[in-house]
């Protein structure tokens, strides 16, 4: 699953850049028409452990100064507790220098607000988190997925911001 949401802040508000492949984003700002994403079994353990993705920004008369990044991933664990959902991945970095590149790795991690029954398949958040805000909200859904019992987010992350 590739799903994601690109929002470019740019030096004029008019021309915010916004892109992404989930049908419920309709947007006139478009301005990615490349974007690649391949993912790695670094130790060959049957198991993804690196996503490269990348997508070029196309920004006439304009200079990117910020980007936010929502990626979405199916979650599973089968072990100690059954769990299959949606989450959120996101990457958020601002600058007063215009960018040409920003350059993330982080750790996936799983964040667990109440122990879960390990006798239960947990799936009340195999849905997409983006269909519950619609119209898109970029606070709404920021709020929304914050409240879950259970989700993922970054850890461990290191951002590089190519000027």
């Amino acid at each position: 699953k590739y799903d994601y949401i690109l929002i470019a802040d740019t030096d004029n508000w008019d021309s915010l850049i916004i892109c992404s492949n989930l049908p419920y984003i309709s947007t006139n700002h478009y301005s990615c028409p490349i974007v690649k994403a391949r993912e790695e079994d670094v130790n060959r353990d049957g198991y993804n452990d690196v996503l490269h993705f990348s997508t070029n920004v196309l920004s006439e008369d304009v200079t990117v100064h910020g980007i936010t990044l929502l990626l979405f991933f199916d979650y599973k664990l089968t072990s100690y507790c059954r769990v299959q959902m949606e989450v959120m991945a996101v990457v958020q970095h601002n600058s007063p220098l215009a960018g040409a590149g920003l350059i993330v790795s982080a750790d996936l991690s799983l964040v667990q607000r109440q122990p879960l029954n390990p006798r239960h398949t947990h799936t009340q958040y195999n849905i997409s988190a983006v269909q519950s805000t619609v119209p898109f909200s970029l606070p709404q859904l920021l709020s929304q997925y914050s409240f879950r019992n259970v989700s993922a987010r970054l850890t461990n992350m290191y951002v590089s911001w190519q000027t």
